[in-house]
């Protein structure tokens, strides 16, 4: 096997691959933005929000949507990885019976 794994490789061999990679990284973080922005509505259309909610999701608005856009994330299969990792089971638990994850 290669000294160099898959994960530090800049781009996989496969440009299918790096086609999956970007386009599943930007499709999580995409529907976080979004979801944080309808959640935050959505609760401050109540008559006693919780503002502890409302801060975080603000806070995790403000940590993907830096990720998302800073094009260096995008630039190395290893970081998209990471993205996926980290923020795939949070937007799959989302939709897993409508459950709130914040």
């Amino acid at each position: 096997m290669e000294a160099n794994s898959f994960e530090n490789r800049k781009r996989p061999d496969n440009p299918l691959d790096w086609y999956t990679l970007t386009e599943t990284a930007n499709s999580i973080l995409n529907e976080l933005i979004a979801y944080t922005g309808r959640e935050e509505y959505f609760e401050m259309e109540k008559e006693h929000p919780d503002q502890r909610r409302i801060e975080a999701l603000e806070k995790l608005f403000q940590e993907v949507n830096e990720i998302n856009r800073n094009t260096a994330n995008f630039k190395h299969a290893g970081k998209m990885e990471e993205i996926i990792r980290k923020y795939g089971p949070l937007l799959k638990n989302l939709y897993k019976d409508n459950v709130q994850i914040i």
